[in-house]
Formats: C-alpha cells, structure tokens, sequence
C-alpha cells in the first residue's frame, strides 16, 4: 500500500509527536518532581559546556565576539514532553543589534553535528535579529537560556487534530515522493548500465548513458533539497507572521499548530529531514555528486526506514 494511500488512516490515528511521560533524559536532568517542566528538568551540565564551546567555536570563526552575545536558547519539541528520538536541539544564538548575512553565512559552516547528545543532533542558528522573547515564543511553545541555565518560558503543547492538515500533508509529501522515486529509480539504471558496460561490445553509448544518469540524479538531488528548503521557508514565515499579531484564524490557540508548521512536523516526522540532510551531506556545499557519492546517495534512503 502506498505511503499517501494510508494517510486517512495514518492521520486520524496520530498525533504529530507522541507525550511521553519525560522529556529526554540524554539531554535533561530532573531535579524535582513538582509536575511543573519548568520547575523539575535542567539541561544536562555537561551537556550545556558542550553547547557553550560549540557556540563560542561558531562565534569566533565566523566574527561574532563573545560580548556580543546577548542570549543562546534552545527551543523547539526536545524542550517539551513531544519529541522523538531523533529530535535535533535546536539552538538560537543572538547578539546584540542583530547579526549581518556574511556572519550567518560563516556561522552556518558550524550549524550542524550528528549524535550530539545520544542520537539527538545539534543544529545551530544565528538569529538576524536582536533577541525579542515575544518574537521567539511566537515560533516555539517553550524556550531555555543556556547561558543563564534557566528557562524563559514553558508552555503545554496543544493537542492537534491532523485530518485537519490531510490536503496539506498530501500535497507536500505526494511533491516530495514523486522526486525521490525518480532518483530511486535513476540509481537502479545507473547500476544496471554499469553491470551491462563490462558485458557489451560496444560501450560506448553505455558511457553516454551513464553520464546522462549522473545528470539525472543531480537534478533530482537538487530537486528533493529546494523542495525542502521552501517547506521550511514557508514555515519560518508563517511562524513569523503569527508572532506578528497577523489573525490566523483557527489556528491562534498556538502558533505550534499552523498548518505549515505542522506539515514540516509530519514530514519531519517520517524521517524526510534526515532523508534531505543526507543528500546535502553527499552534494557537499553544492558539488555535483558523481559515481564515487551514489553509494552514500543510496544509504540516505535508509534514513526514511529508520524506525522499520
């Protein structure tokens, strides 16, 4: 049965990501049982040093000097009870009056590491602007200051009904499933042309093939990582836009909720982040990939059956 197929089923029986009973133990400590996040869970002391050093590293190769480091916080579902084992924590770096293109530019060199806290990655981000808490809880329902070791705020994550979100989620994963099958399917050619040039006579035209396959699949490759990349664009905005008093409806009991924030969710949910993140992995800063990078393409679909 195909994936878009099952999603009636899929959507009515789930919820973006499940509530379970602690938040991450490899990235929190609970120091208390009150019943209050805020009040019981730490970030790891050793695990916010890292932070800090990691933060200070990406600060000095890309030009931002500690004192302009107004605030470091971490938001996003690994701050709540709904993450799942794979969630990245994501960190939000501001400085004071905001940091210019080339800086976030530089900075993005140091963005992300793998397994940083368990299997949680971390990505970090240098904020464009100056930190404002209103803007930042606008685009995430709970926030921690690492430099201060506290929490800035806290909040429940709402319950979501996601048949409301079905048209949206089709339309964005039906997008994203017809580019990856034609590079699933562009690899297998390119593996049978390979076999059939050792066997033929004349090879020639295979190599013409072949070369066309490696086409192909840049195209597809680039294809799958814009498609990405407007789906989270879209989502920054409407977060944006929310946290900017702009009326959205049904929607307003939190910004969590917005339907392209819990599309992004879904996908994210369904391994296509980590799916995504390979392939920008193997293109290597926009290189073309070639015949030595389609082992590495190949294993970036594993990354889609992760919990099979």
């Amino acid at each position: 049965m195909r994936f878009t197929d099952r999603l009636d089923r899929i959507l009515t029986e789930s919820v973006i990501d499940i509530k379970l009973k602690q938040m991450s133990s490899d990235v929190w400590d609970k120091v208390r049982k009150t019943g209050e996040p805020i009040d019981d869970y730490k970030l790891k002391e050793g695990l916010r040093q890292q932070i800090l050093d990691k933060v200070e590293e990406a600060a000095q190769g890309s030009g931002v000097y500690q004192q302009e480091i107004e605030k470091i916080a971490i938001i996003g579902s690994i701050c709540t009870h709904n993450y799942t084992g794979s969630a990245d924590i994501d960190v939000h770096v501001f400085v004071r009056g905001g940091a210019d293109e080339e800086k976030q530019e530089k900075f993005k060199e140091w963005r992300f590491e793998e397994n940083f806290a368990g299997k949680h990655p971390l990505e970090l981000y240098l904020e464009a602007d100056a930190y404002d808490q209103e803007e930042l809880a606008s685009r995430s329902d709970c926030a921690y200051d690492v430099k201060q070791d506290v929490w800035l705020f806290w909040n429940e994550t709402p319950e979501v009904n996601l048949a409301d979100y079905y048209e949206d989620f089709k339309k964005s994963v039906e997008n994203l499933d017809v580019e990856k099958e034609d590079l699933r399917r562009d690899l297998i050619d390119y593996k049978i042309l390979k076999k059939a040039k050792h066997l033929a006579d004349d090879a020639e035209w295979i190599e013409w093939e072949l070369e066309d396959k490696i086409d192909e699949i840049n195209t597809s490759i680039d294809d799958l990582i814009l498609q990405w990349e407007e789906l989270k664009d879209a989502r920054t905005r409407a977060l944006r836009m929310a946290g900017s008093d702009i009326d959205h409806g049904v929607f307003d009991k939190s910004n969590s909720t917005l339907p392209d924030n819990v599309v992004y969710k879904l996908l994210e949910r369904y391994h296509y982040k980590e799916f995504i993140r390979a392939l920008k992995q193997v293109k290597d800063e926009g290189e073309e990939v070639e015949q030595d990078d389609l082992g590495a393409v190949g294993k970036a679909f594993r990354k889609l059956s992760m919990d099979l």
